[in-house]
């Protein structure tokens, strides 16, 4: 996928979440988890990464949601084999903890990519 970003610290991954119970969620991602994109088509390498807790407990109510995280306030897993922003391959999101074993529902739909003019 080419995202069409030039300039990585202008980048933003959007996507829609959905969740049915936020409250439960929120309450179990202290321990972490994270949201990560990477190019290389693996984990952990030459990827972004943001720690879950910041985008739930800060965004995610009831419902759909609308997630906007710019890439400058992302954490570079590898700093030494940096994230390519014109090809990402790999995206996820896992929970740590109590959130792991939690039964909730969630949805993702329109996963994208913008750059700030």
């Amino acid at each position: 996928m080419d995202s069409k970003i030039k300039n990585k610290s202008k980048g933003h991954l959007t996507f829609w979440f959905f969740i049915d119970d936020a409250a439960k969620l929120k309450s179990k991602t202290a321990d972490g988890g994270r949201i990560e994109i990477s190019h290389s088509g693996s984990p952990h390498l030459q990827c972004l990464s943001w720690p879950s807790k910041e985008w739930i407990s800060e965004k995610v109510t009831d419902g759909w949601n609308f997630i906007d995280l710019p890439f400058s306030k992302s954490t570079e897993m590898t700093p030494d084999d940096p994230f390519n922003p014109q090809g990402p391959k790999y995206f996820r999101i896992y929970f740590n903890g109590p959130a792991s074993s939690t039964e909730f529902v969630y949805g993702l739909d329109a996963v994208g990519f913008y750059e700030e003019e």
